[in-house]
């Protein structure tokens, strides 16, 4: 509308008005002072972290009502996409994006875990758009002007519910507060390794004179997709601690033990590995082995 108005107001000159065109210049300049107008613009604040061992940057939009993903992105990330019935539009609200499907995602950085749910779509500017779904669902603030993201503690306890009727004292139910606060961990979703729920639990392995010789890891004879899901499985027991690098922890190997995928009956797969092959050079552990007399003995007391 602008150019239409600027054009608008064009009109033919006679050669007389352009002989006195620059007599009156001085004189336009100083009825219509030129004024120069810039708009400020900055880029959106972003995370980078990791899905796996790829490094992936994660662009925040507060404005969004959905978290998207661009197609090529989930497809380099091996994301498992789902069917959706979902429609996503651009921000004037009318430019429809072409939605593929939706996927779940969760990145790492810096020892924290960010949840991501949202919509594989083709025609995306950004590889991960993530919206106020992700805000909600990864507590902290989001600082424009600084183009950071600043993670606030957030407590896993935060989610029990105490008093609901109101019927503890206050100072009895700040107690009950402290103590969730004291064994938070407790709470995680994600509780790194063995929770002691039996008691502790120690598995040593008390190897004989004889050394195992050393030979090559040995895959197992999988599709591509089974062998991206076997490793999905060692990239989940490693974030949950079950796993270790050999380098992380000082361990320089010597023998390696085969390991595979047991499907469950829900349709997921357990990890399974073979320790068969290196117990036959292991020594079993001395223990007391009940006899006849002595079970008879245990059953009359």
């Amino acid at each position: 509308m602008a150019k239409a108005r600027a054009v608008s107001e064009i009109h033919d000159v006679d050669e007389c008005d352009l002989d006195n065109h620059d007599n009156n210049d001085s004189t336009f300049q100083d009825q219509f002072p030129v004024a120069s107008n810039r708009v400020q613009i900055q880029q959106s604040p972003y995370i980078d972290a990791y899905y796996g061992h790829n490094p992936t940057r994660l662009t925040i939009d507060s404005g969004a009502t959905g978290n998207m993903i661009r197609a090529s992105a989930a497809t380099k990330l091996n994301a498992k996409i789902t069917s959706s019935s979902k429609s996503a539009h651009q921000a004037d609200g009318s430019s429809p994006l072409t939605v593929v499907g939706e996927t779940r995602l969760t990145f790492t950085r810096d020892k924290h875990q960010l949840y991501f749910e949202g919509l594989v779509v083709e025609n995306l500017n950004s590889d991960i758009l993530a919206g106020i779904p992700f805000m909600e669902k990864t507590p902290g603030s989001c600082s424009c002007s600084k183009s950071q993201l600043n993670k606030a503690q957030v407590l896993h306890s935060d989610l029990v519910r105490v008093d609901l009727d109101g019927l503890l004292q206050p100072g009895i139910k700040e107690k009950f507060k402290s103590l969730l606060r004291q064994y938070d961990n407790v709470f995680n979703p994600t509780f790194k390794g063995y929770n002691g729920a039996v008691g502790a639990l120690e598995a040593k392995v008390n190897m004989g004179p004889v050394q195992p010789p050393q030979r090559k890891g040995r895959i197992p004879r999988y599709s591509k997709t089974q062998l991206v899901t076997l490793q999905k499985k060692f990239n989940e027991l490693e974030d949950i601690g079950v796993f270790k690098k050999p380098e992380d922890i000082g361990v320089s190997v010597e023998y390696l033990n085969p390991s595979f995928l047991i499907k469950k009956p829900n349709g997921s797969f357990r990890l399974v590995t073979a320790f068969a092959d290196v117990g036959r050079y292991s020594k079993p552990q001395p223990s007391l082995m009940p006899d006849v007399d002595s079970t008879l003995r245990q059953i009359a007391q």
